[in-house]
């Protein structure tokens, strides 16, 4: 009996930023000193313009109160967090930094103090 493999599953597209399962988890990769560290996928939603100066500049500058902390989601998706704006910057910090602030049905936001995103790695930025 001849036997066949079965078809092979498509997953949604890896750039789609609409794709639901790209929801942040914590991974582990080797940094730029040879330490494997634990690390955290992270979005921050703002303007096309904001989003042009953080991939110049690779600075985050605080529209908070106390303005020493930036906000994120691990969900690019998430539905509460497109009201700050169509552009995404997707960015990858130490897990140590990043800490829950609130947690909603499709994503969790996350605040990630200035100083500590000096050791963050821009990766891209989404267009909306």
């Amino acid at each position: 009996m001849p036997t066949t493999s079965p078809a092979p599953r498509r997953g949604p597209k890896a750039r789609d930023p609409h794709c639901a399962d790209r929801r942040s988890a914590a991974r582990l990769v080797e940094d730029d000193d040879g330490y494997v560290i634990l690390v955290r996928d992270l979005y921050h939603r703002t303007t096309a313009e904001a989003a042009d100066e953080i991939l110049r500049s690779g600075r985050f500058i605080s529209q908070c109160q106390d303005r020493d902390h930036v906000y994120f989601t691990d969900n690019p998706a998430g539905s509460r967090s497109r009201q700050y704006g169509p552009s995404i910057v997707h960015v990858v910090v130490p897990a140590w930094a990043a800490m829950t602030d609130e947690s909603y049905g499709d994503e969790t936001y996350i605040r990630v103090d200035l100083a500590h995103l000096t050791r963050c790695r821009i990766l891209e930025v989404i267009r909306g």
